[in-house]
């Protein structure tokens, strides 16, 4: 094992003290996420996400938020007559 040098003025204990509290914040955002992606499966069933306009902003809300999170484009959900206008066009 090679021994990395410490930024001056910093110990040991505190470097290991540093790394152990960026670890425990990194795992929380990772469940976080991953309730983040919970909702937004629930929310984008059908029966819940063209079930009104409301419910129909709270699918897109949570993509946007869910894009937003794992750095990806963002596609919202449109009005349950372009869903049925491209079912029927596929």
């Amino acid at each position: 094992m090679t021994s990395r040098k410490l930024h001056p003025g910093i110990t040991r204990k505190e470097a290991v003290r540093a790394y152990h509290e960026i670890a425990a914040e990194l795992s929380e955002l990772q469940k976080r996420v991953k309730s983040i992606d919970q909702m937004t499966a629930i929310q984008c069933s059908d029966g819940n996400w063209n079930f009104n306009e409301y419910m129909r902003g709270m699918a897109n809300g949570l993509l946007l938020a869910q894009a937003t999170l794992h750095n990806r484009d963002y596609e919202p959900l449109g009005s349950e007559e372009e869903s049925d206008a491209v079912a029927q066009a596929t």
